[in-house]
């Protein structure tokens, strides 16, 4: 069996904020057709705002040389949102460009940030993910995590906008550290 070199996973860079809005709308824009446009859409705008969340750890992880996928880790002195306890650390946009997928990227982006939240002292990591995103879940759950659905979100919730228009779980999963 072949190995697979280390990625490199490291905090990004100011320059990169644009190379990382255009990754992560890249690997949302996979889930097109899956779920409805205008849903779609509000997550990507909201997703590839890397600037909003640079008072946490915006991370990269490099493969071949360039950008291959991003995760926020958001550590526990720091309000968990979407309705975790303020008391969680947690990630969120965790996004593996469509051409580095399969080699592992996301995993090691999912364990960097567990590794992450031990060293702060964290007892749980909390993260939520769409129910449209089964790739993801089944990797977190490989890594873990259990379901808490008393945190689960609706995405109107989140976006604003009226359920009607294809409204979608978002699911809560925490890993007791």
């Amino acid at each position: 069996m072949l190995e697979r070199p280390n990625p490199i996973i490291r905090r990004a860079a100011r320059d990169e904020i644009a190379e990382i809005a255009d990754l992560v709308a890249a690997a949302i824009e996979t889930f097109r057709g899956i779920v409805r446009d205008k849903v779609l859409d509000l997550y990507i705008q909201h997703s590839r705002d890397a600037v909003a969340r640079w008072n946490h750890d915006v991370l990269v992880v490099e493969a071949e040389g360039r950008l291959a996928g991003t995760v926020t880790y958001v550590d526990r002195t720091h309000e968990a949102g979407y309705g975790l306890p303020a008391d969680w650390s947690t990630f969120r946009t965790l996004a593996v460009h469509p051409s580095a997928r399969g080699r592992g990227l996301g995993a090691a982006l999912v364990q960097h940030c567990i590794e992450t939240a031990r060293r702060d002292g964290a007892s749980v990591l909390g993260i939520h993910a769409g129910a449209f995103m089964a790739i993801a879940r089944g990797m977190y759950k490989r890594a873990g995590f259990v379901r808490c659905p008393e945190y689960d979100l609706f995405a109107s919730g989140v976006f604003d906008f009226d359920p009607s228009e294809g409204d979608v779980l978002v699911a809560a999963y925490r890993l007791d550290l």
